[in-house]
């Protein structure tokens, strides 16, 4: 039980949850249409007459299934600031981050970082509610993977944009306690970094080393 305590709290990701469910709400509405489709073929002259009006069966069988998909996923993104690395979890990857590429974490309001007029229409629509509210940004030295990676799994609006540095941006109602969960587990790492450096010598290099918390 202390292992798991340990292990960190799991913070949900309320960007993604919100994705998903506009996502489930879209391919309801696109099921009940291909069924209102399939339902009225048989009716009309065109392909899809019957034995073509399959086709939509199979097409609200896909909705169907994706649904299912969203709606499992809906709940399963996290940011978790474990002793050792910070965990960042998204439908179909986890990502994990080594303190050591980590340079720091604020709190800042999301509209500081985005600028509205460089926003396409679909993203002002889904971002706009959010801009005011505060947000946790995760700045790192480089990315513990390739970036066209986490860009092809990873919502945009998670990463922080480039003329900004490199990091990511986390929208979460304990936004103050995940800051400052990380903020302490990179204390300590940088801590435990620099111990080893201090017992092994009492010279002057090993003294920098320990003080300088933030190399």
């Amino acid at each position: 039980m202390a292992k798991r305590k340990d292990a960190g709290k799991k913070f949900r990701i309320i960007f993604v949850r919100h994705s998903l469910t506009r996502i489930f709400r879209n391919l309801l509405f696109a099921t009940v249409m291909v069924l209102i489709l399939w339902w009225v073929a048989p009716y009309t002259p065109g392909f899809f007459r019957p034995p073509n009006d399959i086709y939509f069966l199979w097409a609200a069988v896909l909705f169907m299934v994706l649904m299912i998909f969203s709606l499992f996923f809906r709940n399963g993104s996290f940011v978790q600031a474990r002793p050792q690395h910070l965990v960042i979890k998204v439908p179909f990857m986890r990502l994990r981050i080594p303190y050591d590429l980590v340079e720091n974490v604020r709190m800042v309001v999301f509209k500081d970082l985005y600028d509205k007029k460089k926003m396409t229409w679909a993203q002002r629509r889904f971002l706009n509610p959010y801009l005011p509210r505060t947000v946790v940004r995760i700045n790192l030295n480089k990315y513990p993977i390739s970036p066209l990676l986490i860009q092809l799994f990873m919502p945009n609006y998670l990463i922080l944009p480039a003329d900004k540095g490199k990091g990511f941006v986390i929208y979460t109602k304990q936004y103050l306690e995940l800051s400052t969960e990380i903020d302490s587990r990179l204390n300590a790492a940088r801590v435990g970094q620099a111990e080893p450096r201090k017992k092994s010598s009492d010279d002057d290099m090993g003294l920098e080393g320990f003080f300088d918390l933030d190399g």
